[in-house]
């Protein structure tokens, strides 16, 4: 990560962890020249007292067809006041679970990117729609451009015995 990238990170993350209880808690930044385009967005996409969930939304454009958007998301331990791997709060989920949940979501996909589907690029332990925890792919993560990003929701009866007992502490499960 270069030293602006950086530095423009750690303003968000501070400004951010600071508006935990405001779900939607936003900074900005956009740069663009001639031939290329680039901007980035972080938000706070929910959270407790224990922990918070940052999205940061980048897209690039550098000429060709189309640009690209990526999410990453950002788990905050607040308590220990550090950023946490999906390791540290999930076990692996089988392959077999994931397959069956993106199938029935998404039309069409017979095969992925890669060998196997997991780890996501995102867990967001809140869910962006539900209190369920929900699984996030980028764009060719593991599926093809068209798909877009791929977001499957899994029920905390199921998603449950995947947890770490760090990631039952914060999602309170």
């Amino acid at each position: 990560m270069n030293g602006l990238k950086t530095t423009i990170l750690l303003a968000a993350l501070l400004t951010l962890t600071g508006c935990q209880k405001k779900q939607g808690a936003e900074a900005e930044t956009q740069t663009e020249t001639a031939i290329s385009e680039f901007s980035e967005k972080y938000s706070v996409v929910c959270g407790n007292d224990k922990y918070i969930v940052i999205e940061h939304n980048t897209y690039s454009f550098n000429g060709g067809a189309h640009g690209l958007e990526k999410n990453t998301y950002i788990t905050v331990d607040l308590t220990e006041k550090k950023i946490l791997g999906v390791n540290d709060f999930m076990n692996p989920v089988p392959d077999s679970l994931l397959d069956k949940a993106i199938k029935s979501k998404y039309e069409g996909i017979n095969s992925y990117l890669r060998e196997n589907i997991w780890p996501p690029d995102g867990v967001i332990l809140c869910g962006k729609n539900s209190k369920n925890t929900e699984l996030i792919w980028n764009r060719y993560t593991i599926t093809p451009y068209v798909y877009g990003e791929i977001s499957v929701e899994i029920q905390d009866d199921v998603i449950r015995q995947y947890l770490t007992d760090k990631g039952k502490a914060l999602s309170g499960l």
